[in-house]
């Protein structure tokens, strides 16, 4: 298990990285680059989520960013289910400003899957 950094949740931030790509980021773009300021590799790896934990204070900013973020088309539920099946989960023992990386969070692609 390795503890790090939290990545920047709070809405500036996210934001800012819409602005970046001309404002075509979407909330499942935002999970996306979370993970990889924590270290994942799409073309090498998988996520298993289960095994990423984030303080419960860190984990609500996150989400109520996402909600804030989403376009008028993308319905909350929509967005709690997607953080409920994708996103980190919460544990009471993550210090604040801190993700847990459990052992088996990244789950190596084989590499006669891997995309060219």
């Amino acid at each position: 298990m390795k503890l790090v950094k939290c990545p920047a949740i709070d809405l500036d931030t996210m934001l800012a990285r819409i602005a970046e790509s001309d404002g075509m980021k979407i909330c499942s773009d935002i999970l996306i680059d979370f993970y990889k300021d924590l270290g994942w590799s799409p073309e090498t790896h998988e996520i298993e989520p289960v095994n990423i934990k984030m303080n419960p204070v860190d984990q609500s900013l996150f989400c109520d960013n996402m909600l804030k973020l989403a376009s008028p088309d993308i319905s909350a539920t929509e967005i709690n289910i997607m953080l409920l099946m994708k996103g980190p989960s919460s544990e009471e023992r993550v210090p604040k400003g801190k993700v847990w990386l459990k052992d088996g969070w990244l789950i190596a692609i084989p590499e006669s899957s891997q995309t060219a």
